[in-house]
């Protein structure tokens, strides 16, 4: 028989035998499962690893992809300079006056006089007028004459029905003008409102703020329909979204253009005046 002693050991000892396994199964779980939030952790470490390096090739594709824009947009610049210097002027120019010679005359002297050859009668010719030249003002001083601009040929009935169709489309629905517009310019390039339909595709660019789409159809204005009245909107708007880009040098360079290339014009005031303000803002 067990004694006293022996009879309250016996607890004791099965709770060591039962209850210390318990323990060690607990711990081992943890740890398991401690394991297993260190490799998931691991595994999205790596995820975001690489998330990170394909978002470092994108910022350096997208970087890459503007510079190589911006050089695109100014080798077009350079050439739409080029174009409007080789251009022929057709005005009037005011002609200069040669400096007058004075010559000394030597002292007469007395010679015979040559006889007397009989006169024939000769017939008296209408005296030619003058041509009219333009009228001239003073801007500052230097001379500016005003040419009388070519006129275009009208608009014929379709080609004015199909504009205003787009035009009304202009503020109601943008997406629909720039889809009229870009068929009336295919189906009616030599119109004379072909210009004004490249102009306000360029003008939707701009009210959206996709500058840089902008730039391609103002460009698209100075390039296509130069001695249009819409060259001088195109040109100042261009230099407009080159601001708005925050991309001082062609900014000021397109702004600088409107005063050179279409100088005494609504569009060369304002021209000034941004570049004026550029200038105040340092910006330059």
């Amino acid at each position: 028989m067990m004694t006293l002693k022996q009879y309250l050991l016996f607890p004791i000892i099965l709770s060591f035998l039962f209850i210390a396994p318990l323990h060690a199964r607990d711990n081992s779980e943890a740890l398991l499962e401690l394991f297993q939030r260190i490799d998931t952790l691991t595994k999205d470490m790596r995820t975001l690893r690489g998330e990170n390096e394909q978002l470092q090739h994108q910022i350096e594709k997208l970087k890459k992809a503007q510079k190589d824009g911006f050089l695109s947009v100014d080798d077009r610049m350079d050439a739409l300079a080029k174009q409007i210097k080789t251009t022929p002027k057709t005005g009037y120019s005011v002609p200069v006056k040669p400096p007058i010679k004075k010559s000394v005359t030597p002292a007469p002297t007395a010679k015979k006089p040559p006889a007397k050859k009989p006169v024939s009668p000769t017939k008296k010719t209408p005296a030619t007028k003058p041509p009219v030249k333009p009228k001239a003002k003073l801007i500052g001083k230097a001379e500016v004459v005003n040419v009388p601009k070519t006129k275009m040929r009208d608009a014929t009935t379709a080609e004015r029905n199909a504009y205003n169709q787009a035009y009304a489309q202009l503020k109601r629905n943008p997406s629909a003008a720039t889809q009229a517009f870009t068929q009336y310019i295919k189906k009616y390039p030599s119109s004379p409102l072909a210009a004004n339909a490249q102009y306000w595709l360029g003008e939707i660019m701009y009210s959206r703020k996709n500058y840089k789409g902008a730039i391609d159809g103002f460009v698209k204005v100075l390039q296509n329909y130069k001695k249009s009245e819409k060259a001088p909107d195109a040109a100042i708007k261009l230099g407009f979204s080159f601001y708005e880009l925050k991309n001082w040098v062609y900014a000021r360079r397109a702004l600088e253009n409107v005063a050179r290339y279409f100088p005494n014009t609504k569009a060369a005031a304002l021209a000034r005046q941004r570049i004026a303000k550029m200038k105040a803002d340092k910006k330059y």
